[in-house]
């Protein structure tokens, strides 16, 4: 009865009445700073991630030759092997971060992700050697997986349980909006109208690393603190919901016990 109370009040219990978006967007917008962060932050990682998808193949033929075969098989090896592994580990470190007493553990994981990244994806474009270049692509994709798993579950710890639909939607939206739909088009912008010749799209892949993984680096850092605000925000707005339910559940109880 009491967990039934709390979920009509949106508290820890599992709602099945939807809540309007309004509710959401008007609780997202009282921990806007953390959201921000979190949101954009992985999205600008996405940037780097998506844009490396679309054109590390290209850049392996047209910088040291290989046939679209070779590269779509090492490359693709690659990520399943190194992404998988990444993807795997990011929880891992997540959870010995929360054992050792970061809250923001989460977060935390991605803004490591983005500062480790920056050194590998700066020098894998610009390696002399095919295969020292595929090294130390292995490597940036290793921990450019890192955050896959760890970034939507942070939003686990940042909205009420009747409200994390609508927010991992709107996640959702950002990190495809800015990955997907920019990563791809920013390595080919930079071809085009920066270096303005072909050979030069490893160049472009290290203009979108540098951009997209220091202003990550940047947003996840500053956020950290923010994300642990939001913890307890969290935490605070489930006592208050946990109060409002108590006299529906006292006068709940009174009814019983007169019936």
């Amino acid at each position: 009865l009491r967990r039934s109370a709390l979920s009509l009040n949106g508290g820890p219990g599992v709602s099945h009445e939807p809540v309007p978006i309004t509710h959401a967007i008007s609780y997202m917008r009282d921990n806007w700073t953390c959201f921000l962060c979190h949101n954009f932050g992985f999205g600008l990682l996405a940037f780097v991630t998506y844009g490396y998808s679309a054109w590390v193949p290209t850049f392996f033929g047209r910088v040291f030759g290989w046939t679209p075969a070779e590269a779509g098989v090492w490359f693709g090896v690659t990520v399943m092997v190194f992404g998988s592994l990444g993807i795997l580990f990011g929880g891992y470190l997540a959870d010995r971060l929360l054992h050792h007493g970061y809250r923001d553990a989460k977060m935390r994981v991605g803004f490591f992700a983005a500062v480790c990244s920056i050194p590998f994806g700066a020098l894998f474009p610009i390696a002399s050697s095919a295969m020292v270049s595929l090294a130390l692509l292995a490597a940036a994709t290793f921990i450019l997986a890192m955050p896959f798993g760890v970034a939507p579950a942070a939003i686990q710890e940042m909205m009420p349980s009747s409200m994390r639909g609508q927010a991992s939607a709107i996640y959702l939206f950002v990190v495809n909006l800015i990955g997907m739909g920019l990563g791809p088009s920013a390595v080919a912008w930079f071809t085009d109208y920066v270096f303005q010749n072909e050979a030069m799209v490893g160049r472009s892949l290290l203009a979108v690393n540098m951009i997209g993984a220091i202003s990550a680096a940047l947003l996840l850092g500053f956020g950290l603190a923010h994300f642990r605000t939001s913890i307890q925000y969290l935490e605070a707005w489930h006592a208050r919901a946990e109060t409002t339910a108590s006299p529906s559940l006292e006068a709940a109880e009174t009814a019983s016990a007169e019936a």
